[in-house]
């Protein structure tokens, strides 16, 4: 992928499930499975990489502070995240479980190409997750759109 889909990174991950299909309103994604779930949110999408340190966010509010990125001031509480894949930060995945101790992680994870520092904080605070979609999510998913992530089976139904 080109552009600022791209990420370096990869998900040392195995065993995962796999699917294909389409994406926008009323469109359906099909990824790979990385921590099941099934949930339906709201979309906050950012197309650049997300930097899970905890300089980065106000726990009690879950709103992203680092200057000059596209969600900052805004809360991934209670959203479903749809991203490139994270960077920059080795203790992402406690910043991801303190976020979800306060209650206000996001509920849901669809990116890219999920690196394993954001994959193993997803894991441990139990948030549906998939990447490796058969399209590029944020090229057909907007903030704001109703989604429903079925990670149970890679699903991603846009516009609900």
């Amino acid at each position: 992928m080109d552009g600022p889909a791209t990420c370096r990174h990869r998900a040392s991950v195995t065993g995962m499930e796999t699917c294909s299909g389409v994406g926008r309103q009323g469109r359906v994604l099909h990824g790979r499975t990385l921590v099941r779930g099934h949930v339906e949110a709201e979309a906050l999408v950012s197309q650049t990489p997300v930097c899970f340190s905890p300089e980065y966010f106000d726990l009690r509010s879950g709103t992203y502070l680092e200057r000059g990125h596209e969600l900052h001031g805004r809360s991934l509480a209670g959203k479903i995240l749809v991203y490139p894949c994270g960077r920059g930060f080795s203790g992402g995945a406690y910043c991801i479980y303190a976020l979800m101790l306060h209650g206000v992680a996001p509920v849901g994870c669809v990116a890219v190409r999920l690196e394993t520092v954001s994959l193993i904080g997803m894991v441990i605070s139990g948030i549906p997750s998939i990447d490796s979609c058969d399209e590029n999510p944020l090229r057909v998913i907007t903030s704001g759109q109703r989604v429903r992530l079925d990670a149970n089976r890679g699903v991603v139904e846009i516009g609900v």
